[in-house]
């Protein structure tokens, strides 16, 4: 391979490329860090309101029984996981309806 400007041979250009290739990696690594450090998703919170959301949705669908859940709406992860459990839970009990296996 022959670099323009560097006589033939010479691997200054490969040592260059290798140098900032290591610098912007360094780079990439320290702003994932970072940025993995900010205001993420509070994953008990969300697990915990998907699990009532979940609950809520098969139950009142399938008309099994009432559920009690913790309900802190006021936390933006379990209400966020409330909604998405009870939409999976609502498709659920209508799957095992068309299945035969709910009531």
């Amino acid at each position: 391979m022959r670099w323009s400007g560097f006589k033939e041979g010479t691997f200054a250009p490969k040592l260059k490329l290798i140098g900032a290739t290591r610098i912007m990696a360094r780079y990439a690594i320290i702003l994932a860090f970072c940025l993995s450090a900010c205001g993420g998703v509070d994953d008990e919170a969300y697990d915990r309101g998907y699990g009532d959301g979940y609950a809520v949705g098969y139950n009142t669908t399938c008309e099994i029984r009432a559920t009690i859940v913790d309900g802190n709406w006021s936390d933006e992860d379990y209400s966020r996981g409330y909604a998405d459990g009870q939409t999976d839970g609502t498709i659920a009990c209508n799957a095992d309806r068309k299945d035969g296996t709910a009531s």
